[in-house]
């Protein structure tokens, strides 16, 4: 994208270069999140080959280590351990909060790998 482009939604895009190594598919799908006993729901934002954005009504703190549970619809669960890399509130109204967190993949088994790299291709037209 060259300087001075819109977005889609009419802003101008920031000058600072998209610092992501993957290409990234927007996509909205149910997560739930066991960090230490205690389950968080959550859904994805977009999704990548090597880790999600997920939108979650609770702070998780940089490095922790998540059992994770991502729910594609009419499909089977894909579940994994990954690690939280970045994380933001995001100010929905006075009373609400939303925050995005970025996490990396650290431990999937084969098969699910497998099944979510089969859908990240396919939601990228690959």
């Amino acid at each position: 994208m060259g300087k001075g482009e819109k977005l889609k939604n009419g802003r101008k895009a920031k000058k600072q270069e998209e610092k992501r190594r993957h290409t990234r598919a927007e996509v909205i799908w149910p997560v739930k999140m066991d960090i230490k006993g205690k389950i968080i729901d959550g859904e994805t934002s977009n999704i990548a080959s090597e880790g999600i954005s997920i939108i979650c009504h609770t702070p998780l703190p940089i490095d922790e280590v998540v059992y994770m549970s991502l729910e594609p619809h009419d499909q089977q669960a894909i579940e994994f351990y990954g690690k939280v890399v970045w994380s933001d509130v995001y100010g929905i109204d006075e009373k609400d909060q939303a925050h995005g967190v970025g996490i990396c993949f650290i431990q999937i088994a084969r098969k699910d790998r497998k099944r979510y790299n089969d859908l990240v291709d396919l939601l990228m037209g690959s």
